[in-house]
């Protein structure tokens, strides 16, 4: 897990998208970074913006299956964080397409964090019993009559 959250937090769309969102705040009239700008960190991170759709958004979305997004996931672990922050940047400045992508963004990141705590706390409820079950034979209680 520390590892993950290492290579997450090093990754370059996710340095990218956080360098956007923090430039984003700082201006007067905030609005998404312009590849085309004559401002010269304006073009650098609109650029930035553009890999991140082109280089990991795009072939995220475009996965037919949710084993081959998951597969895709554990090659970018940055992949989730990296959304969340576009989506973000998307649904307060982006076009009604972008917005509406967005959306659906955040309810699929939604969904699979919820997906994800339900697969623990069923791992959490398997080990208790097992450990229930082991003790109860270290005691001598058989509650399936072996």
């Amino acid at each position: 897990k520390i590892i993950k959250e290492i290579d997450i937090s090093t990754a370059t769309h996710y340095l990218n998208a956080q360098r956007i969102l923090e430039w984003i705040k700082c201006q007067e009239n905030p609005k998404k970074p312009y590849s085309k700008s004559k401002n010269e960190e304006e073009k650098k991170l609109g650029t930035a913006l553009q890999n991140i759709r082109s280089q990991l958004i795009k072939p995220y979305m475009e996965k037919p299956t949710d084993e081959e997004r998951e597969q895709f996931r554990e090659e970018h672990p940055e992949t989730d964080a990296v959304l969340e922050i576009v989506s973000d940047i998307d649904i307060k400045y982006g076009t009604k397409k972008q917005k509406e992508l967005a959306e659906l963004i955040k309810r699929d990141l939604e969904k699979r964090r919820e997906l994800d705590e339900a697969r623990k706390l069923e791992e959490q409820y398997e080990q208790l019993v097992a450990d229930t079950k082991d003790k109860d034979k270290k005691n001598g209680v058989d509650f399936n009559g072996e």
